[in-house]
């Protein structure tokens, strides 16, 4: 499975995933094993308000600084590599499939940048990139990227079209970006997004 699907299960479960025609990748984590900061309050077993899967976060065993996020799945498990970072005291984790991960923590596309802040101890809520937003910004050359285009047909009639827009600038032009633009690139009222409550 995808890094960009694997995400999508991640924050919107099932339900949602046919919402999300796009979403967004990085080529570089906001933070990496040398410059993350684990927040230990993400530490835990997890259960999202849509749908039954839970999420099993705790300290990496393959990077330093980072936290490994599973979930399970109706094919297979799901794991990911998250890396947080903190801008502007907005929180922010850097979340990649561990398959390709472990090849290279710290580059290599799939990225997802998502931000999360927490509504009390037990209740944390998560939100992924506006695509629209981020495309936006690579056009108008505010932020380095690019944006793939893949197009299907089905039933010889209809095409569809899927459009990831792709951020290759590196760490720190992304986080003055955030500095910036996070409110846009994060909005409030946003389907993109899912609450966890802390499974006791």
């Amino acid at each position: 499975m995808s890094t960009a699907r694997s995400v999508r299960l991640l924050l919107f479960a099932a339900a949602l995933l046919s919402f999300v025609g796009s979403c967004v990748e990085s080529k570089y984590p906001l933070s990496d094993e040398k410059t993350s900061k684990i927040d230990e309050r993400l530490i835990g077993t997890w259960r999202g308000d849509v749908g039954p899967e839970g999420w099993q976060v705790e300290k990496s065993a393959r990077a330093q600084n980072a936290l490994d996020v599973t979930m399970p799945g109706t094919d297979a498990t799901q794991k990911m590599l998250a890396f947080t970072t903190t801008i502007k005291s907005k929180r922010y984790m850097s979340v990649k499939g561990m398959d390709e991960a472990a090849k290279n923590a710290s580059g290599g596309a799939g990225f997802s940048v998502l931000q999360y802040a927490f509504l009390d101890k037990d209740t944390v809520q998560v939100r992924g990139m506006e695509p629209n937003v981020i495309e936006n910004a690579i056009a108008n050359k505010t932020l380095e990227g690019e944006v793939k285009i893949e197009r299907s047909r089905f039933l010889l009639i209809f095409t569809s079209e899927t459009r990831t827009p792709i951020i290759t600038a590196p760490p720190r032009a992304i986080a003055r970006y955030l500095e910036a633009h996070a409110d846009e690139c994060y909005p409030a009222k946003t389907e993109a997004m899912l609450t966890w409550k802390r499974k006791k």
